[in-house]
Formats: C-alpha cells, sequence, structure tokens
C-alpha cells in the first residue's frame, strides 16, 4: 500500500530539482537504502527476537520428513510490530526507488532508444527477483 501510494508523490517529488541539487538519482540512493536497512533489521528482528526450539531428544521420533529441524517459536507480539513498522519502512524505500530509477535511465540514451533503455532497467530489476530467489534457496 505504501509503496503504490508513495509512487506518484516521489516521482513529482524528484521531477522538480531541489535547491541543493538532488534530484531522481538522491531518491534512488535514499530508496535503495532505505530497502537495504529494512531487509538488515528484518534478520536481526528474526534471529535476535527468541531462540528457536530445541531439537528433540534422540528417543523421540519427529514426524516424517521432518528430522533434526527445530521448529521456531512464533514471533512474539513486539517483533510482530516491528516488523510492521519494517514493512512501511521498505514500502516507502521502493516507492522512493522504482519509478525515479527508470526515470534515470530513459535521458542517458538517445531518445529514439528510451523504451529500450527502460525495458532494459525492468528486464535487470525481474532477472534479479528469480536469480535472487535461486541463490537465496541455494543458501
Amino acid at each position: 500500500v505504501i509503496k503504490g501510494a508513495g509512487q506518484l508523490p516521489a516521482g513529482a517529488a524528484a521531477d522538480r530539482r531541489l535547491p541543493c541539487g538532488a534530484g531522481a538519482w538522491s531518491y534512488v540512493v535514499v530508496g535503495l537504502g532505505l530497502c537495504s536497512a529494512s531487509l538488515a533489521c528484518f534478520s536481526l528482528l528474526v534471529a535476535l527476537d527468541e531462540p528457536p526450539a530445541p531439537l528433540p531428544p534422540a528417543n523421540e521420533t519427529a514426524p516424517s520428513g521432518e528430522e533434526g529441524r527445530a521448529e521456531r517459536p512464533p514471533l512474539s507480539g513486539a517483533a510482530v510490530g516491528a516488523a510492521a513498522g519494517l514493512t512501511s519502512l521498505l514500502g516507502l524505500g521502493t516507492a522512493l526507488a522504482y519509478a525515479n530509477l527508470q526515470a534515470c535511465a530513459a535521458p542517458l540514451v538517445p531518445p529514439h532508444r528510451s523504451s529500450s533503455a527502460i525495458g532494459a532497467v525492468r528486464c535487470v530489476r525481474d532477472l534479479g527477483y528469480a536469480v535472487g530467489g535461486v541463490a537465496l534457496g541455494a543458501v
């Protein structure tokens, strides 16, 4: 919701160059920084909330397919609230970076190639979704 509602104002703000010289690239850098920080905080939140439950004793049998896996208890109420705030931060960062990144690519090429530049940006972004998911699964 925040990403969808924030893209239009973020794009309009980036179109107006601020007196300090900050333009669309500045919004991309800040947006990607917010996304990175929120994802790092998500990792810390899950790691620091509660330790995983201990493994079952050797004489007890685990259900089929779950041998050797510890079941993680649900997040605490405070952690769920923090996760909601981090989700909002992630949405804000995405709103700042997404449309502005495409807007930054278009003027770097001749006008008749701008649609190809925007398409290349979107292709690389979509490829990152696929490669990132596979890489994360391999870890």
